[in-house]
């Protein structure tokens, strides 16, 4: 759908595209200069497969001060994304045939990877967490892939939470993929790494982070993962055959903005905590969305059934007559639902794309009552 707009746009449409949460601020500036003086010196090696050595350190140092997670530089490998290191990780520890638990809704990505692999779903819903220590898996589900904090709902995990959910793999003999790629964008709560829970059992967690969302870096592709040597070695030589060493360039800039105190985070939480609180009141002013106030990420994940069940028609339709582009639920295994981008424009914009939102849905109402 991503791709589909930009070719639109390319041809001269004016579309404002809300699918994916591409941030419109600009990257740490300590991130930029590292970068043009890497590029200006012509200083742009391979690296090691698994990552620069000096980016190592520093998420080392980041890991242990910001997350708790003790490690040493042969438990890390930098990928271009978390993505990659997701793909890499589901290849090297699963069979064809085997499942993967999921936590719904899921990221559309995780399920595509599945596909790719000849991998099936066990499906979790995200309300019954509350009771997931007590679920009973069949012996094909290998691998627990769920991120925290929760994209698309926001939804922080607590403590107990998280104990249960390691309760629920251990008995189950599962593995577990934590992607924490929205760490950092936090506004209720505390973002609690899983591999910090349970000590006994961090031989069986890979822990996956990204600079996307943390650092606004979407099209830089860099992403790192903490887990055990042994596994951090399979991924190693998977990438080797790939893509080999993530660009030497979005390293050097990350590398940089680690090891820099320049104070990012708090504004850009501090932004998009603006533009949630003002958002937030009008969609519920709208009767037919049902929304709950995002703890963390930069969507609104909205119920839409009121309306409709056929999300995808209707982001369809609001797209074509509004030039306005929302993700629709069906590829995130709920039909019915909508997720809204808040962190690819300012305020004024969302407002004015919250108001053809609502006007939008009395009109399909009515034409689908028809």
């Amino acid at each position: 759908m991503h791709g589909e707009i930009l070719e639109q746009q390319n041809s001269g449409e004016k579309i404002i595209d809300l699918t994916i949460g591409i941030s419109n601020r600009p990257i740490p500036s300590s991130g930029k200069k590292a970068a043009i003086s890497a590029i200006t010196n012509n200083n742009t090696p391979y690296t090691a497969i698994s990552g620069d050595s000096k980016l190592k350190i520093a998420i080392q140092k980041k890991l242990k001060e910001e997350n708790k997670i003790s490690s040493t530089p042969e438990n890390i490998i930098i990928s271009t994304g978390a993505k990659q290191i997701i793909f890499q990780t589901l290849f090297a520890l699963t069979n064809p045939g085997d499942k993967v638990a999921l936590i719904r809704p899921y990221w559309p990505a995780f399920t595509q990877m599945l596909q790719i692999l000849k991998l099936k779903p066990f499906i979790i819903d995200l309300q019954n967490i509350k009771t997931i220590k007590d679920l009973k898996t069949d012996t094909k589900v290998k691998i627990l892939l769920f991120d925290l904090p929760h994209n698309p709902s926001g939804k922080v995990f607590t403590k107990k939470e998280l104990s249960d959910i390691l309760i629920f793999a251990k008995k189950n003999n599962l593995m577990i993929i934590s992607d924490e790629s929205y760490e950092k964008l936090v506004y209720t709560g505390k973002q609690i790494s899983l591999a910090t829970i349970d000590k006994s059992m961090n031989d069986f967690i890979i822990t996956i982070f990204s600079v996307s969302q943390s650092f606004s870096m979407m099209g830089w592709r860099i992403g790192y993962a903490v887990a055990p040597k042994e596994i951090i070695s399979a991924l190693e030589a998977i990438q080797s055959s790939i893509t080999a060493a993530t660009p030497y360039v979005s390293q050097a800039a990350l590398t940089a903005i680690l090891t820099s105190h320049e104070d990012y985070t708090q504004q850009l939480l501090n932004d998009f905590k603006k533009r949630r609180d003002i958002i937030y009141p009008k969609l519920k002013e709208i009767e037919w969305i049902d929304v709950a106030l995002p703890e963390s990420g930069p969507y609104f994940w909205c119920n839409i059934k009121k309306l409709t069940n056929n999300s995808f028609d209707f982001t369809q339709k609001f797209l074509k007559q509004q030039k306005i582009a929302v993700m629709p639920g069906e590829p995130f295994g709920t039909p019915g639902w909508i997720r809204i981008a808040f962190n690819v424009h300012q305020a004024d914009v969302l407002v004015d794309v919250v108001a053809k939102l609502a006007t939008f849905g009395e009109t399909y109402e009515k034409n689908n009552k028809k």
